[in-house]
């Protein structure tokens, strides 16, 4: 039995490390990564999608010290700068309409986001 486990999981195993795989795959990150202003500071975040009732959700996740309860009570405006330096201003929090999770302790905010128009 145990045997078998580890073959299926050298199945999914990726390729082996090398400069160009790796030059690959920062290239494909970078698409997700962005910048963060608020009226509380700067800060970075990125885009992916996690599981949620089934689904894939596209979120942006951040840092609790870049957005949080405050952030969200009073201020739900932001700007966020992908790494092609396209810039979208004046984002607004709707926390009627949005899934937010956030936690001090761990230091996150998940924020749920419209799905872009990059598959993530």
């Amino acid at each position: 039995m145990d045997e078998i486990i580890k073959e299926k999981q050298l199945d999914k195993y990726p390729l082996p490390v090398t400069i160009e795989n790796t030059e690959k795959i920062l290239k494909q990150l970078k698409e997700y990564v962005c910048k963060i202003k608020t009226q509380n500071g700067n800060g970075t975040g990125f885009f992916c999608k996690i599981p949620y009732n089934g689904k894939e959700l596209p979120v942006l996740m951040t840092n609790y010290h870049v957005i949080d309860n405050n952030f969200i009570k009073n201020n739900k405006n932001m700007t966020v700068t992908l790494n092609d330096e396209k810039e979208y201003k004046n984002i607004e929090i709707d926390i009627n309409k949005k899934l937010i999770y956030m936690n001090e302790q761990y230091d996150i905010t998940i924020i749920e986001i419209k799905k872009r128009e990059r598959e993530y």
